[in-house]
């Protein structure tokens, strides 16, 4: 399959000519002058005359602008020489945290007592760091239970929360991830590392460092995203597509800024 190959695209009684012109991911742009008949998620098909033979697929139209339609592409089905990759980066703004945990924050791991969890836990609330350890223990021993765990809880997620670093995410595809620290710890090629970002849905994953760019106003990463789950996978796919059919929408609008 190469670009620039004539395509078929059919719908019912409905069949129109164009020309392949971009194949990344999941989305191909068929250039076609008889755009306007195909809908948005109307199922077509498309026929695909290469020099390296011909292809047939059904599909679903995603995207569609001025002279062009975009298509759902199978692509684990099809070896696509032209394509740049296998999963596009689409440009991603949104934070998100580095999760180093207590070691990696070089902080030691101390278990605190319940009666030490409600010190800390009161003094930050009543302003004082002077709450007398006798007393501590009496209320802890008049507590219900479930009432002291919620504060054990609540104060284990605030120390945890305090060895996280904040990320910003410059783009994002299903196989890796490109994010800056302003300030924090610099992370070594080959090192991994938990990140949470905030998308749509939650995501949290392990990723290894491959790449590290040092900027004046931060360290730039490129790293690989390592086993997650098939449910993961396929949220992180659905999210990587829709992002890039509004990124294909931004292009086809700077293309008409071009040609006016």
């Amino acid at each position: 399959m190469v670009i620039g190959s004539r395509t078929v695209v059919e719908k019912n009684d409905y069949v129109a000519a164009g020309t392949l012109r971009y194949i990344e991911g999941d989305l191909i742009e068929i250039e076609l002058a008889e755009f306007k008949p195909f809908e948005l998620g109307e199922p077509v098909k498309l026929t695909i005359y290469s020099q390296l033979g011909v292809y047939r697929m059904s599909t679903t139209v995603i995207a569609k602008a001025a002279g062009a339609v975009a298509v759902l592409f199978p692509h684990d089905k099809f070896k696509v020489r032209d394509e740049k990759r296998s999963s596009p980066r689409v440009p991603v703004e949104c934070g998100g945290w580095l999760k180093l945990g207590v070691e990696a924050a070089e902080v030691p791991a101390v278990e605190l007592t319940r009666s030490e969890v409600l010190k800390e836990a009161w003094a930050s609330d009543l302003k004082a760091d002077g709450l007398d350890q006798e007393l501590l223990g009496r209320l802890e021993k008049l507590m219900e239970e479930e009432e002291l765990q919620k504060i054990v809880e609540r104060e284990a997620e605030k120390r945890e929360a305090s060895h996280n670093v904040p990320i910003a995410v410059r783009n994002l595809s299903r196989y890796g991830i490109s994010f800056t620290i302003g300030d924090g710890p610099v992370l070594m090629c080959g090192q991994t590392v938990e990140v949470e970002l905030e998308l749509s849905f939650p995501f949290v994953c392990t990723v290894e460092i491959m790449r590290m760019e040092q900027t004046s106003s931060g360290c730039i990463y490129g790293a690989l995203i390592k086993d997650i789950d098939e449910t993961l996978s396929r949220a992180l796919r659905a999210y990587v597509l829709r992002e890039q059919v509004e990124d294909y929408y931004r292009r086809k609008d700077r293309e008409l800024t071009r040609q006016e």
